[in-house]
């Protein structure tokens, strides 16, 4: 097994970021697959935007270093990559090659997708949209810290801010590329300028950035937040220009939020295959 297939077989979540056609990075939180050896990520159409984005970026780095929820194949990585569009407007490459690493890797998916009854009563959710990446380049990567107080498999995930893990995904755009770094940031409160401490010996560039950060309740992923701050990195230094509303683990939802946010979800994913189909919704 080569390294990208043993970093994205073994990885729990990723850190994904790229460059949009003005060359300012963007980022996002994913699960990413593997479809015959070449790193995918799937998408409803609840989330075509998103998934057309990534596909449309010159280039797109798949960082995984969180270190919960891996298997012994796990190395930590950064993926950089070229990213294909893949519209599979019926699922079938989904069903056929990745439903089940997406059922293991992303326990939420049981609720829609666990059996052919789920299937058939759930038929919008299936990802159809599929973005592959030929990689260009695999780099070895520092592995996150768990956050202290999400230690121990009896204790639950915290829900303050508090506990969040100061390492962040640092992504810069250098030259029309986009170079990655892991990086420990203090609580910037309402700082516009915080210092950045790199995990591993590797000077940080200068340019537009994005500090990606995330923290989920693992194993079952039942609540996965990710969060952005926006800004020009200058070495160790990052101005924050755009802070991100908030971070660290959302609270736990009420039962009236998660129906609500499941016919939300619903809602988006037929509109979004009755557009791909240019056909009126049947259902």
């Amino acid at each position: 097994m080569d390294i990208v297939a043993r970093t994205v077989h073994g990885s729990s979540v990723a850190d994904v970021a790229w460059l949009d056609a003005d060359g300012m990075p963007h980022g996002c939180g994913a699960v990413v697959l593997l479809q015959e050896k070449k790193p995918v990520l799937a998408f409803s159409y609840a989330h075509e935007v998103l998934a057309r984005q990534i596909a449309s970026a010159d280039q797109v780095a798949l960082v995984m270093t969180e270190t919960r929820s891996t298997s012994s194949t796990f190395a930590p990585a950064a993926l950089i990559g070229r990213p294909a569009l893949i519209e599979d407007t019926e699922g079938y490459l989904f069903t056929d090659h990745l439903l089940p690493q997406e059922l293991r890797r992303y326990p939420p998916a049981r609720v829609y997708a666990d059996s052919l009854v789920l299937r058939r009563e759930y038929w919008w959710y299936l990802p159809r949209l599929i973005v592959s990446f030929d990689i260009d380049a695999t780099l070895p990567m520092p592995a996150r810290s768990v956050p202290q107080a999400s230690r121990g498999a009896d204790k639950p995930a915290p829900d303050d801010a508090k506990s969040v893990s100061r390492e962040h995904v640092l992504a810069v755009a250098v030259e029309r590329r986009i170079e990655t770094h892991l990086v420990r940031m203090p609580d910037p409160g309402l700082a516009k300028t915080v210092t950045l401490q790199p995990v591993e010996d590797r000077a940080l560039p200068s340019g537009p950035a994005v500090l990606l950060g995330q923290e989920a309740s693992f194993p079952d992923l039942a609540r996965w937040s990710t969060w952005r701050y926006r800004g020009f990195c200058h070495g160790n230094h990052f101005e924050v220009s755009e802070p991100p509303s908030s971070i660290g683990l959302e609270s736990i939802p009420s039962v009236w939020q998660r129906v609500s946010r499941q016919r939300a979800f619903g809602r988006a994913c037929r509109a979004g295959i009755a557009r791909a189909e240019q056909i009126r919704p049947m259902r």
